[in-house]
């Protein structure tokens, strides 16, 4: 069983106000989050939280309003949940989150080129590889994770969105995730986290949200 976190204290401050569609189950669903939160989604296999992710970086195929920061907005395509400060590491790293032919730096600059500082953010998440330039798909599982939220850490995001993030990696590299999730939240941004294993919400999140159908079942308080 992994050690305790020693998790992040929200600020007050409303980060994302919204009422989301999610097409797939035909529900719509109210969703809060406050800078600084690592807010988990839980539930079974096909309860709906890859489509709550999908909704807030504008994957479902419909416009999502919300209000960020106090000011509203509209998503319906990923570049506008880039633009307005959304970062996305999807369950399916190797379909949707890498460039598995490609170098790991080629991987982390796909975002953004800022080369000179591939080294540095592959350090701070512990990433084991011999040399920036071997393909991605010659890393393991949990290094290959890593190497997607390196991209996004090159970045000044607000919001990361992460489904599933410790999905078929090992002991060591989940522990790392945590403590980047942890560092994130207590720089002032805002995560959400979803996973299948209610153990791992009640380590990371503030506060959790149960999904069945598209529907919320439960609320935990922060």
């Amino acid at each position: 069983m992994a050690e305790a976190v020693e998790k992040a204290v929200p600020e007050p401050e409303m980060r994302i106000q919204a009422e989301l569609t999610l097409p797939a189950f035909g529900t719509s669903l109210p969703f809060t989050a406050y800078k600084g939160e690592v807010v988990g989604i839980g539930g079974v296999t096909g309860s709906g939280k890859t489509e709550l992710i999908e909704a807030l970086f504008g994957l479902s195929g419909v416009e999502q309003q919300m209000t960020l920061d106090g000011k509203p907005i509209k998503i319906r395509e990923p570049r506008q949940a880039v633009r307005s400060g959304f970062a996305l590491v999807p369950e399916e790293r190797r379909k949707q989150g890498l460039f598995l032919d490609d170098s790991i730096e080629r991987n982390v600059l796909a975002i953004e080129g800022k080369a000179n500082a591939v080294t540095r953010v592959l350090a701070s998440l512990r990433v084991k590889y011999d040399q920036v330039g071997q393909p991605v798909r010659e890393l393991s599982g949990g290094n290959q994770q890593k190497v997607v939220l390196s991209k996004w850490l090159l970045e000044d995001r607000d919001v990361y969105l992460l489904d599933e993030p410790t999905k078929g990696v090992d002991v060591t590299a989940k522990r790392d995730i945590y403590e980047l999730v942890t560092r994130l939240a207590k720089s002032g941004k805002t995560v959400i986290f979803t996973s299948s294993e209610p153990h791992e919400l009640e380590l990371i999140a503030n506060r959790t949200l149960w999904l069945d159908r598209g529907r919320w079942q439960q609320k935990g308080g922060v």
